[in-house]
């Protein structure tokens, strides 16, 4: 699975890339999405841990996620950028929880321009969002937008 490429134009912050996470970090900038898994019970991890939260496991394992469909959890608009000032370019924005396939609950921005995503349970799928400096962050995208 080849996740769509956007651009974001404007600067914002980098992701902190922890040296345990960092195979999801560059699995992103690859255009993959890779979930932690426990390699004693399989169960899908996030946030990333060192130790399953299922049985205690501290051996893990990368793998790719089922695929890039999702369906939107909760989602709040961002009028007004708080915190990092270089949010402020983006306002209004969308940031939400979406729920995927391996019964994870995954954080990101969601790009809509038809505001179909405020409703629970609307399908978006998964997205490598670039920086103009070459950071990759995970988002998602409502089939109203194209890369």
């Amino acid at each position: 699975m080849t996740l769509d490429r956007f651009l974001d134009t404007d600067p914002r912050p980098a992701p902190l890339v922890h040296p345990d996470t960092a195979p999801f970090w560059e699995a992103l900038a690859a255009g993959e999405l890779l979930l932690q898994r426990c390699a004693s019970c399989d169960t899908a991890r996030y946030p990333h841990a060192p130790v399953c939260y299922a049985c205690g496991s501290f051996e893990q394992r990368w793998a790719p996620a089922a695929g890039p469909a999702g369906t939107v959890a909760v989602v709040a608009r961002v009028h007004r950028a708080t915190g990092e000032r270089v949010w402020q370019a983006y306002a209004p924005y969308y940031s939400g929880l979406v729920d995927i396939e391996e019964d994870l609950r995954l954080p990101a921005r969601i790009l809509c321009k038809c505001d179909a995503i405020t409703t629970p349970g609307t399908p978006v799928r998964a997205i490598a969002l670039e920086s103009a400096d070459g950071d990759v962050v995970l988002g998602f995208a409502h089939s109203c937008v194209t890369p």
